[in-house]
């Protein structure tokens, strides 16, 4: 679902078929209220960000993988945010070739091997985008009050304008984006779309240059979501 907000402009975004080749400014167009079930292909700005949603991606393997995906070793961590630390609204564990860094905290990798179910999915994940990826930060939403909030990927470690392709297993959240510009900036363009379970998201070209992303507390869901963001850490990045 794409909706807009009231009392906030939204940017309209573009909504092409699957099929359609991505080639040079594509006109932004309106996406109208759509379910979780509906896919779009488009670009959000004229600045080359692009935005796909594939709500079937996982099909059938949707309930095995999740089932699969409670075991991997979920930890809360620590965040440095403006010198100050706090909990991690969520859960959190990371596997890859590379080490991650992010508000101020550097994870280093488990193996690939500890986690059959990872591997499976980042071959199906490359299948669809036709990109690769050596790293996948996991999530657990344990209800509606673990969130995370406005931010974009935009470290160095993954190099200009990085494909992020996400995930999403178990409940379904709302996924904010906002144009850069300032937090309080209300002018600024803005989309929600909703995440459905099985679903993949995939942001790409400048995306993480002129957007941010978040995904907000939903009051009263008390059902998990698991999500999965892969990435492509670049080589001599973090040793």
């Amino acid at each position: 679902m794409v909706s807009h907000r009231k009392g906030v402009k939204f940017k309209p975004a573009a909504c092409v078929s699957r099929n359609q080749t991505l080639q040079g400014r594509l006109k932004p167009l309106q996406i109208a209220q759509s379910s979780p079930a509906t896919p779009f292909w488009g670009s959000l700005d004229r600045q080359g960000s692009i935005l796909r949603y594939v709500p079937d991606f996982a099909s059938s393997r949707a309930e095995d993988w999740l089932r699969r995906l409670r075991s991997l070793p979920f930890t809360q961590g620590r965040v440095k945010v403006f010198g100050k630390e706090y909990d991690e609204p969520r859960l959190t564990c990371y596997f890859g070739d590379k080490a991650y860094k992010y508000s101020g905290r550097t994870i280093k990798p488990k193996p690939w091997s500890r986690a059959p179910v990872l591997q499976e999915i980042r071959k199906e994940v490359e299948k669809v985008t036709g990109e690769t990826f050596n790293s996948v930060l996991c999530n657990k939403y344990r209800n509606g009050n673990d969130t995370v909030g406005w931010h974009a990927d935009n470290e160095s470690i993954y190099g200009p304008q990085p494909t992020i392709a996400s995930v999403t297993l178990g409940a379904e959240r709302d996924f904010d984006l906002k144009e850069c510009g300032g937090r309080r900036d209300a002018k600024a363009g803005r989309i929600r779309v909703r995440l459905g379970h099985g679903s993949l998201l995939v942001m790409s070209g400048a995306t993480q240059e002129c957007w941010q992303h978040s995904l907000p507390r939903r009051k009263g869901l008390k059902e998990e979501r698991i999500n999965l963001t892969f990435r492509k850490v670049i080589a001599g990045a973090i040793a």
